[in-house]
């Protein structure tokens, strides 16, 4: 059985309609197998064979190498910088031998001596140019997916004796989004079937209609690990628009109408603007513009259908709310009577909108230790530990944390002028700037989530890293109360 690592190479430009899919498109496939001077592998080229495939059906134009040599590796990445010329999209997947050295990651020719550590670079395709490609390109959309052997089959060419691939640096990313089979330290597996463990899960996702990137990668993910039993987590370095699908859903049967005159003109662009949102407001403006219009009767329906009906507090339940509830110590409730407490006495100065937002989160977030406070400007704060929702240095939501994410979500999805801005922190343990990647993205995840479930309002995401500690630092306590992420909720004005 081989053992590889596979790293997913993601920038996406966000997609709403299926016009855009109907501009080029290209893919660049690699699968090696048939080393003259290390193990032979079973998988890559079923892999880059299946990939291909897959890729071709979604309308794709597509490159594939089988058992390619260093001289036809880089005539092939030739073509595809030519092929890349006014494209959307560009994917380049290899699956293979994949090594570092000195922190650069190179992939491996079936041609390959590796000997010597000073030929490395003379005998493999150094990915930094991959990415170059890429990032040069100028497509809205790039594409790497790398599955490379994790266990270096060249260590006389290493001087690191790393068990294979690296993150890249940020510089070489660009504008990229990487995922990577395993977390480091962890192997990633071939299986026993035709694919490999990940390489399987990628396939059997890759072409399901309206599945936005959150969504795919978590599948593949839960796939990834339940098919390993937990010995292999994929993990993402990067960021990616999260409305973007390898499928875009298809607009009902509405379709752009031809232009008959500018009357006619402005209103089905109007409408094909909005032809694919889910928010109520975008029909009600529509109706308001052309009452009469020739989606008038589709638009009504769709403003009732996403219509968000307004909670309603009665008098009763908002005396019942505003009681002091008993519970543990450092609970929600114990949070909001010491924020209320100094709060009220200073005369805040926030909205009846807000203020039944907190009730309402108050009431169905019982239990789920979380700080909330409304603060004098007028925003609602909601904060929580890191670790609630985070293995420790990750980046990924627990898969336990999904259901309180849930109820926040279904309070901000009411409304669509809210500001949401979502902020995270560490403590001042590490270096700073990994610090700061790790807070960056541990928001960018909470606000990707909150978007997909459904919440249309602006949200804004950072990281802070150690820069505004919460708590002393001096102790355990204080460092982990640090680590946290913050998200405040006021109205856009």
């Amino acid at each position: 059985m081989r053992q590889r690592i596979v790293n997913s190479v993601f920038s996406v430009l966000v997609l709403c309609s299926s016009s855009v899919w109907a501009a080029q498109k290209v893919v660049f496939v690699v699968g090696n197998s048939q080393y003259q001077a290390a193990k032979l592998l079973s998988n890559p080229v079923n892999d880059a064979i299946d990939i291909e495939a897959k890729f071709k059906q979604l309308g794709y134009t597509t490159i594939i190498l089988k058992n390619a040599t260093r001289k036809e590796m880089l005539a092939g990445l030739q073509r595809f910088r030519k092929e890349l010329q006014g494209s959307e999209v560009g994917v380049f997947y290899y699956a293979g031998h994949g090594v570092e050295l000195d922190r650069y990651n190179y992939l491996v020719p079936v041609d390959a001596a590796m000997n010597d550590p000073m030929e490395v670079k003379y005998e493999t395709l150094a990915l930094d140019d991959v990415a170059k490609v890429l990032n040069e390109s100028g497509v809205k959309s790039g594409f790497i997916v790398l599955d490379a052997c994790r266990d270096n089959p060249f260590k006389a060419a290493s001087r690191s004796g790393s068990r294979g691939l690296q993150h890249m640096s940020k510089d070489t990313v660009g504008e990229l989004k990487i995922i990577y089979a395993a977390q480091e330290g962890q192997v990633a597996n071939d299986g026993n079937d035709r694919n490999g463990v990940f390489t399987s899960q990628f396939l059997r996702y890759l072409d399901e209609p309206n599945l936005s990137y959150p969504f795919f990668f978590d599948k593949v993910k839960q796939g990834v690990v339940q098919k390993s039993g937990g010995k292999q987590r994929p993990t993402e370095q990067g960021e990616i628009s999260p409305s973007f699908s390898f499928v875009p859903a298809v607009v009902e049967t509405v379709k752009p109408v031809p232009v008959v005159n500018q009357t006619a003109d402005a209103e089905i662009t109007f409408w094909n603007s909005i032809a694919s949102s889910t928010d109520a407001s975008d029909y009600v403006e529509y109706l308001k513009a052309y009452p009469n219009g020739k989606f008038a009767g589709l638009a009504q329906n769709r403003k009732d259908r996403y219509a968000v009906k307004p909670t309603i507090v009665s008098s009763s339940q908002l005396e019942q709310l505003s009681q002091e509830p008993k519970s543990e110590p450092n609970s929600i409730y114990d949070s909001l009577k010491l924020a209320f407490g100094a709060g009220k006495s200073e005369s805040k100065k926030s909205t009846p909108v807000i203020d039944i937002l907190e009730k309402n989160l108050r009431s169905s977030l019982e239990g789920k230790n979380l700080e909330m406070h409304i603060w004098k400007k007028g925003y609602l704060e909601l904060r929580f530990q890191a670790r609630m929702a985070f293995p420790a240095a990750q980046t990924d939501i627990k898969q336990e944390f999904f259901d309180t994410l849930d109820l926040i979500a279904e309070q901000l999805k009411a409304r669509s002028d809210f500001l949401i801005n979502i902020s995270g922190h560490t403590d001042n343990v590490g270096r700073d700037d990994i610090n700061v990647e790790l807070s960056s993205n541990r928001a960018l995840a909470v606000g990707n989530y909150l978007r997909q479930k459904g919440v249309t309002s602006q949200i804004i995401t950072k990281g802070f890293g150690k820069s505004q500690p919460a708590y002393d630092n001096v102790n355990e306590e204080g460092r982990i109360r640090n680590r946290r992420i913050e998200i405040e909720v006021s109205m856009r004005k």
